[in-house]
């Protein structure tokens, strides 16, 4: 393993999480960014994110490595249906608390965490809502100079001709393919 990717190191924390939190659906333990609550919750959710980020000058690395502290923090989300909603969201961060401590995601360039606390988080009083507790933690990882970006590629790509750009003329926008369509060459 690396151990030098962001990317890496969120899917570790995902499978420790897993694989001790057996009440949240695998699929429901991710980055904070996916994390798109536009429904009523209805099953356990833990939402992982990096806060904050500055360089371990404590820590020396070698081979082109770069240590940083990473502040991160778990959401700890449950629907208001759920009885007792405030003591039982204490548990899930108590559990999220025990997972995270001396934890190093079974990476080799991740130190220890550090500062481990939880906080009461974000909450809807809607009879739909939600309510939450938050788990922070500072964490060092050994950063590289690799990096891949972990997206698709693009269906298509569209093309137009300035003026005619932007959100105001999307009509007139064009797959590009091997040159451009409905334009005649001199």
């Amino acid at each position: 393993m690396k151990d030098t990717d962001f990317s890496e190191v969120h899917n570790a924390q995902v499978l420790a999480f897993d694989a001790a939190l057996n009440m949240v659906d695998k699929e429901n333990i991710k980055s904070f960014d996916q994390a798109s609550i536009k429904e009523q919750i209805r099953d356990p959710i833990l939402l992982i994110e990096a806060t904050e980020m500055e360089i371990d000058e404590g820590k020396k690395g070698g081979s082109g490595l770069l240590w940083v502290k990473v502040k991160y923090q778990a959401h700890c989300v449950l629907s208001r249906a759920v009885k007792n909603v405030d003591l039982e969201c204490l548990n899930f961060s108590a559990l999220v608390l025990k997972t995270v401590n001396n934890n190093k995601w079974g990476l080799a360039n991740v130190g220890a965490p550090e500062k481990i606390e939880a906080f009461p988080g974000r909450y809807s009083n809607n009879p739909k809502g939600f309510d939450s507790w938050v788990v922070s933690w500072w964490q060092t990882v050994a950063i590289g100079d690799s990096w891949q970006l972990s997206r698709a590629a693009a269906d298509d790509v569209l093309i137009s001709e300035a003026p005619n750009i932007g959100k105001a003329h999307i009509n007139e926008y064009e797959i590009l393919q091997d040159g451009f369509t409905n334009i005649t060459t001199p």
